[in-house]
């Protein structure tokens, strides 16, 4: 079923008496659990959101527990 809003398709829920709930992501934006991967030791050790639609990959300076210093972590695949 299509929503108002922006055109777009959206989960919902109908209740017993035919009222019609949409079920919009959290900020009203589609998002994505990614892992953070270690660039020294190969270890996934965070977890981050980002945007569905964002082309480029992420990148963090973080405490890494297996190094035991900070390193750079990128969106694992």
């Amino acid at each position: 079923m299509l929503s108002l809003f922006d055109g777009l398709i959206y989960n919902y829920v109908r209740t017993q008496d035919n009222r019609v709930f949409y079920l919009l992501p959290r900020g009203g934006k589609m998002r994505e659990n990614v892992s953070l991967v270690c660039t020294e030791c190969e270890s996934r050790n965070y977890i981050a959101t980002r945007k569905k639609d964002a082309k480029e990959r992420l990148t963090f300076r973080k405490y890494c527990p297996k190094c035991g210093k900070y390193t750079i972590h990128k969106e694992g695949k």
